[in-house]
Order: C-alpha cells, then structure tokens, then sequence
C-alpha cells in the first residue's frame, strides 16, 4: 500500500510540477509577445512622427 501511496505521490508532484513550468512558459511568452508589440508600436509612431517632422 504504502507504494502505491509513494508511486501516487510522485506522480502528483510529476504533474504539478510539469503544469507549473507550462503556466510559467506560456506567461512568459505571452509577456515577450506583448513587449515585442508594444516596441514595434513606438518604432512605428516614431518613425511617422520622424517622416511628419521631415515634410
């Protein structure tokens, strides 16, 4: 019984801990994605404010 109960209990803490580097990898990419937006959004906005200033 009692290594059914430590075989359970691997398993689990195998599970959690898989599902816990996955949340992290996906918040992580999901903040990456997010920056890399926003730096495209202000070059973009610069570089319209750079071509307005030129004319």
């Amino acid at each position: 019984m009692e290594e059914i109960l430590g075989f359970l209990e691997t398993l689990f803490r195998t599970i959690v801990y898989r599902m816990t580097n996955l949340i992290d990898s996906l918040v992580n990419n999901a903040m990456y994605n997010t920056e890399q937006k926003v730096r495209n959004s202000f070059e973009e906005h610069f570089q319209k404010q750079q071509e307005n200033e030129e004319e």
